[in-house]
């Protein structure tokens, strides 16, 4: 339900490394994809709000900051 992380990075573990990519991603879709930092954080909390009225449990979401949006 919530925006990608990243369309694609790489995860680093104690084993190996995995490389992690939205589903389906390909050079037709590639800029519909926005990554979470570069959306509105109101509209993301917006989306769920209207989602949370039709679900009968809890919802989270991480509230992501891009760092070059904040003052130093």
């Amino acid at each position: 339900m919530l925006p990608i992380y990243k369309k694609y990075f790489v995860e680093t573990n104690a084993i190996a490394p995995s490389v992690n990519v939205a589903p389906n991603l390909c050079e037709d879709n590639f800029w519909y994809y926005k990554e979470y930092v570069n959306i509105d954080m109101n509209d993301v909390i917006d989306m769920v709000a209207v989602v949370y009225k039709w679900i009968d449990q809890s919802v989270s979401f991480e509230w992501m900051i891009n760092p070059a949006n904040t003052s130093p």
